[in-house]
């Protein structure tokens, strides 16, 4: 798994002045075992930027340079644990950047072999590198454009043994651990849990229906039927 760091600061700052110099070492010696790449974002007055390396960050003199300098108010660091069976370079490396928005993943995406499910063709294009998480990112945009235009059909690609949670041969997102809460959480529901695909669906199918139920009864309340209801009682 990879070590991240979000900020988001009343002004520009340096991530070494948000951790102290004593936290910010304590960070980078983790990329002694995170080590196959790190990646700072932030954002200016020109929008996102981001730099990264394949390099371990303890060896990399742009790390530190960037860490000691003011970047901006909102930002992400990234130390890379990469995911067994998916390569090491810079393409490889986060965060990843899409328009205006700048990503960086924990976690993993199973079955490997079947990554190319998770986009379009025309999407799949769009990679820079090999990784699930730049997949993951893209899976997301994709969605989301669809959604901005009214396309309700934004169910993800068709999976082959498509079933139940849990299913054999389902794409499963393996979350970031975000905190102590989360991972009680999990113990709880056993050795294997992880997150779909489908759930993005799922979700936005819900709230697709409640916004519909939300109509309907905003409707009757308010049609000829209520309004003659009401003045009969009157």
């Amino acid at each position: 798994m990879c070590r991240l760091l979000g900020y988001c600061s009343r002004g520009s700052s340096s991530v070494a002045g948000l951790l102290t110099e004593e936290g910010l070492r304590a960070f980078t010696e983790l990329s002694a075992f995170h080590g196959d790449g790190w990646g700072m974002a932030w954002y200016n007055s020109d929008g996102p930027q981001v730099q990264k390396s394949a390099r371990r960050a303890l060896e990399e003199p742009d790390y530190a340079r960037l860490a000691a300098r003011p970047l901006g108010d909102l930002g992400l660091v990234h130390l890379r644990w990469a995911t067994p069976g998916l390569g090491i370079g810079y393409d490889n490396s986060h965060p990843f950047r899409y328009g205006r928005y700048t990503f960086a993943h924990n976690g993993a995406v199973h079955p490997q072999d079947r990554l190319g499910e998770m986009l379009p063709a025309a999407w799949e294009r769009r990679l820079a590198g090999a990784t699930d998480s730049e997949r993951y990112l893209l899976h997301i945009m994709w969605r989301r454009r669809r959604h901005r235009r009214g396309d309700r059909r934004i169910l993800p690609p068709r999976l082959p043994g498509h079933g139940g949670r849990g299913g054999r041969g389902k794409l499963r997102v393996a979350p970031a651990r975000l905190d102590r809460a989360a991972d009680r959480d999990r113990a709880r529901r056993g050795p294997g849990h992880a997150g779909h695909i489908g759930d993005l669906a799922r979700v936005t199918r819900a709230a697709a229906l409640q916004r519909r139920v939300g109509r309907q009864v905003r409707r009757r309340r308010t049609g000829p039927g209520r309004e003659l209801a009401g003045r009969q009682q009157a």
